[in-house]
């Protein structure tokens, strides 16, 4: 469970992908003026052919412009206020998305059938994924609970005890036995982390009862009786269960957490508040209690992650000053990514503003510098200079701006880019399925 420590600040925040991007290069960066930061012409193709992009052709986005915020129908009352974040997403429309269902089709297409998701989701429930019209999912960040003092193990007599031992039994003790230190053991200093967690499925289509229970017996689970409540759990996952609220609405969850789920015991806090708020013609966004978050974070798991990732520190420094974050995430869109952050002051929110649009700024920056260092290598391969090009085309996009007390950061694409981008997770899919991947050339710095 510690490497979850990695990703949590994913959800919140786009900005540490240019952050990393920034730092990976050894090259001294100069100082921003409007003289360094000169981006790469956009990736330009006139005309379909069977070098550019799979001759995607794209049509202008019928997809409203992104607004994060609006009414939808989500029952508030299954957020219970120990969740944290909150995920809303349409598969349905996210599978029929014009940048989405090309990349499906490839994945499908080289994933063996026993290791396709969608096809064991229709084996195990019956439910094919274009029957879900929406999935609510709540969590909070696991964090284990840690005890003041690691574990030491515990000695077998003295050391010369050990030594008299062995000669009286006649052997030749080995000096190198005893002049180890014990080892703590670092695990023994934490214990597993309780996993709060629940999940509303609604179906476009009623399920079909019969089949799904059959399904759950088959997998595992067995029936039982609550507070005249029916839920299924696992047999050999306890805390793990589901509850079939009537044929268009499934839930599942830890098992507490689903008991109050069922109970309608949250929607009285910040994320309830967030999520009610979020406009359901966006086909998936993300909402945090981003203060929740962090507070609730020990001080020697933030140690653990800037041990293995330095560069995100300045990150999580100003990341703690935000309330709340919700992400709104429109592939077909021309705004496909809509970050807002809410800060809770002016002060505050100049100073994250400007942390913010200086990383922003630096990717932009360097990203050009990385382009033309691989575009002059002569091992560079022609994949990954397209590949850089196409991502500082993506960074030269972002924008960052704040008004009030909330800051934006949005990113600005179209067909064309649409077109690169499902060229290159068909290749990353290609290449994963042939064990094969783009390596850096040597002379090129990371």
């Amino acid at each position: 469970m510690r490497n979850i420590y990695r990703f949590f600040y994913v959800l919140p925040f786009l900005v540490t992908a240019l952050f990393i991007t920034g730092c990976d290069s050894d090259e001294e960066t100069p100082p921003l003026t409007d003289k360094t930061v000169q981006p790469l012409t956009p990736i330009v193709i006139d005309t379909p052919s069977a070098g550019n992009a799979e001759a995607v052709t794209d049509t202008p986005s019928t997809t409203p412009a992104t607004n994060i915020h609006g009414s939808n129908t989500v029952d508030a009352t299954v957020i219970l206020n120990d969740f944290q974040f909150a995920v809303l997403a349409r598969p349905t429309k996210i599978m029929a998305s014009k940048l989405v269902a090309p990349i499906v089709e490839a994945w499908i297409a080289n994933a063996p059938t026993n290791q396709n998701p969608l096809s064991q989701l229709q084996a195990q429930t019956g439910i094919t994924v274009t029957q879900i019209d929406r999935v609510l999912l709540l969590g909070s960040i696991p964090i284990p609970d840690q005890t003041n003092n690691p574990t030491i193990p515990e000695p077998q007599g003295t050391e010369s005890e050990a030594i008299e031992a062995a000669l009286t039994n006649g052997n030749t003790p080995d000096p190198a036995d005893f002049e180890s230190e014990p080892v703590l053991d670092e695990t023994a200093g934490q214990k597993p982390p309780t996993l709060k967690y629940g999940a509303v499925i609604t179906l476009l289509d009623g399920a079909d009862i019969e089949t799904l229970v059959s399904k759950l017996k088959a997998g595992g689970f067995k029936a039982t009786t609550v507070d005249g409540v029916v839920i299924w759990q696992q047999s050999f996952i306890k805390q793990f269960a589901v509850h079939i609220q009537n044929p268009s609405t499934i839930m599942i969850g830890s098992k507490p957490e689903l008991l109050q789920m069922i109970a309608g015991n949250g929607g009285d806090n910040a994320l309830a508040k967030i999520v009610s708020s979020l406009n359901s013609d966006n086909l998936l966004a993300v909402a945090t209690e981003t203060k929740s978050v962090f507070d609730s974070v020990p001080d020697w798991a933030f140690d653990e992650l800037f041990a293995e990732t330095p560069q995100i520190a300045p990150v999580i420094a100003f990341m703690k000053k935000v309330d709340s974050s919700a992400i709104a995430i429109n592939p077909d869109s021309d705004t496909p990514i809509f970050v807002e952050l809410l800060t809770p002051d002016e002060k505050t929110t100049t100073d994250v503003f400007t942390q913010i649009n200086f990383f922003a700024s630096l990717g932009k920056s360097i990203l050009p510098n990385q382009v033309r260092q691989f575009e002059t290598n002569p091992n560079a391969q022609p994949e990954m200079i397209e590949a850089l090009t196409m991502a500082n085309t993506l960074v030269q996009n972002i924008s960052v701006t704040t008004k009030d007390k909330t800051i934006t950061v949005s990113l600005k694409t179209d067909g064309v880019i649409r077109a690169q981008i499902i060229k290159f997770m068909k290749m990353a899919i290609e290449n994963a399925n042939d064990d094969s991947t783009l390596e850096l050339p040597s002379s090129i710095s990371q």
